[in-house]
């Protein structure tokens, strides 16, 4: 659907998205990197959103995943949970996502799950590589571990 029919559509049946709430995740650890330094002027972020379940034509509310990174310190500065709920302003309730947005977030989830297992496969890979080294150097039957001595 082009977007003049998407607007038409949301103007007549008055349909919209509306946050529900927006909290972040707890705590998982207490690694240096678990915590998020304070972002401070001048900053700019790039906001990331991912959907945490796959979307149906019954979907009446979905939860986004969020990634706010700091451009300035080049590292993640927060993480967020966004629950959305599709709600119809004219009857005053909530309602089931319009055809076409449905169609657009599972595209989207289809894209989501494909890059999740290219980039997984690319890890894997990766740690294959690098413990192929380590065998090849540090597994060696003549490896000796230097303890950073003198002697």
């Amino acid at each position: 659907m082009e977007a003049q029919g998407r607007r038409s559509y949301l103007a007549k049946h008055k349909d919209g998205l509306q946050i529900r709430e927006s909290s972040r995740p707890p705590r998982c650890s207490s690694e240096p990197d678990d915590c998020f330094k304070p972002m401070t002027f001048p900053d700019h972020v790039t906001v990331y959103h991912k959907l945490s379940n796959e979307p149906t034509q019954k979907t009446d509310s979905f939860i986004l995943d969020v990634l706010i990174l700091s451009e300035l310190h080049q590292r993640p500065a927060a993480r967020c949970i966004e629950d959305i709920v599709v709600y119809n302003y004219r009857l005053g309730k909530k309602t089931t996502l319009p055809p076409f947005m449905a169609d657009a977030f599972q595209r989207t989830w289809q894209l989501q799950e494909e890059a999740k297992k290219t980039n997984s496969n690319a890890v894997r890979d990766l740690l294959a590589r690098v413990r192929a080294l380590e065998k090849q150097s540090w597994d060696a039957p003549d490896a000796v571990e230097d303890m950073g001595s003198n002697t």
